[in-house]
């Protein structure tokens, strides 16, 4: 892979599957949010806590794994040294992001309910997409970056 996949101007190129799931979701809700009625107060609760949250994943999250290919192949390189403040915050967000899923959650199985109730299938399908998305961040993405982490640390090479 090397610095021209990890590195862009300097910055970690953020991996472009998670990317663009978000950029998904968020096109979602936005449509979710001018439809009116229950839809749309669901939709902008929903927007409110997964806006935000996105983006420190972007921002924070997404880098770490960025590094992921170059580590498998044993290739740690001196520029990986710049995660590790973003590691160490997300180490101190734990708790938080914790918490934030199960706000999250508790939105999306609202908004399930509201489409089973006004028989939107969009908003039941953006409904299911979230539910996966939260769940494969918490199964998938945050222990990998945990792990990519712990490794980083061990190697000390950085």
């Amino acid at each position: 892979m090397g610095d021209t996949a990890l590195f862009e101007r300097g910055n970690f190129v953020l991996p472009k599957a998670l990317r663009l799931a978000h950029d998904d979701l968020r096109g979602r809700l936005v449509n979710m949010m001018v439809e009116g009625g229950p839809v749309m107060i669901v939709a902008r609760r929903l927007a409110q806590l997964c806006l935000p949250h996105f983006e420190w994943e972007e921002k924070t999250v997404y880098p770490v794994l960025a590094l992921l290919p170059d580590i498998v192949l044993g290739k740690l390189q001196p520029q990986f040294a710049k995660v590790m403040p973003l590691l160490e915050e997300f180490n101190m967000r734990q708790a938080e992001m914790d918490s934030e899923h199960l706000l999250i959650l508790s939105a999306i199985d609202l908004l399930s309910r509201v489409a089973f109730r006004m028989k939107n299938a969009d908003c039941a399908d953006l409904a299911s997409r979230l539910t996966i998305h939260e769940t494969v961040e918490e199964k998938v993405i945050f222990p990998m970056v945990a792990m990519i982490g712990d490794h980083l640390r061990e190697r000390r090479e950085i």
